[in-house]
């Protein structure tokens, strides 16, 4: 994570530096700009650090790109203000100094506003840096009994943040009565609820039936369902739900059949590249109307050496 928040503090550096061309001109050096623009810049490039090694953590990979690309441009955006601002404060821009206003006024007032936009926006990720820590520990596997305890007291009397309940909710450590309780809960809590991989198989049943398909597409790809609740989300009203099963040993061959032969070609494909099925079940996928249905078969096909 060091190395991460040095490197993105470099680039930043080195944009900032590019933009603002402290070479050009004596004013463009003072000290207060490059003071409030390197403590802005820097902050967020930690902070960019910390969002991206939770994301690695998590196994986030498209998430962990996508981040460390955003922090970076807010970093330049942090610095760019904290380097103006000092500018205004020492007076230090032309345009300022001689507004209809006068120097002292104007420059007070820019400046007041460049440090109450920078305390806001600051003020903000400090939150949402406390947020995500909180969540990250919720997450944690290797939780004690007491912070398990604790946990549960704060997010059953709703004193956790939003962030800080899902993790935990997720967390297969969480007590099966919470994770009861929170399946009629919110969206979020149930979707929470259903990737829980020690849920039990009574609340995922629940879930199984719930009227939002992302909630049951999330139990559709849970390992402790039993077969009997496979083969029921194998006939499911939404087509993600019926890829999911697709992956589940424990779905029943029937199911399966059926689902090869399903209406949609993004779910045939799914059982496509299935190694389940038979020889002739795979010939008849080769042969599907359906581009991405043939690619996926052609995969299971290669593996056992079929020309």
């Amino acid at each position: 994570m060091i190395a991460v928040g040095l490197g993105l503090s470099l680039a930043v550096a080195v944009i900032v530096v590019v933009l603002t061309r402290p070479w050009g001109k004596p004013e463009r050096r003072a000290p207060l700009p490059w003071v409030l623009a390197a403590t802005m810049g820097g902050f967020m490039a930690l902070f960019g650090a910390v969002a991206y090694q939770d994301a690695i953590d998590q196994g986030l990979w498209t998430s962990a790109s996508v981040t460390i690309g955003f922090a970076g441009a807010i970093a330049v955006a942090y610095s760019l203000l904290g380097y103006v601002t000092g500018r205004v404060l020492t007076g230090t821009i032309p345009a300022v100094n001689t507004a209809r206003l006068g120097p002292m006024p104007m420059r007070a007032l820019l400046g007041a506003a460049g440090v109450g936009l920078s305390l806001y926006w600051i003020g903000g990720d400090v939150l949402q840096w406390r947020d995500m820590t909180l969540a990250k520990h919720a997450r944690r596997a290797d939780l004690s009994p007491a912070d398990v305890m604790a946990l549960s007291e704060k997010v059953s009397t709703g004193a956790a943040s939003e962030d800080e309940a899902l993790a935990f909710l997720e967390n297969p450590l969480c007590p099966p009565e919470l994770l009861a309780r929170f399946a009629g809960g919110t969206h979020d809590q149930r979707v929470a609820v259903a990737r829980n991989k020690e849920v039990p198989v009574a609340v995922l049943e629940t879930l199984s039936r719930d009227e939002n398909p992302e909630v049951r597409w999330q139990v559709a790809g849970n390992t402790r369902l039993p077969a009997e609740t496979l083969a029921r989300l194998a006939t499911d009203s939404h087509e993600w739900v019926r890829q999911t099963v697709t992956w589940q040993k424990a779905l029943p061959d029937e199911s399966f059949r059926a689902l090869l032969q399903d209406a949609d070609p993004q779910v045939r494909a799914a059982a496509a590249r299935q190694p389940r099925q038979t020889d002739e079940e795979l010939k008849r996928m080769l042969a599907d109307p359906d581009e991405s249905v043939q690619r996926a078969a052609r995969f299971i096909a290669d593996q056992r050496g079929w020309e």
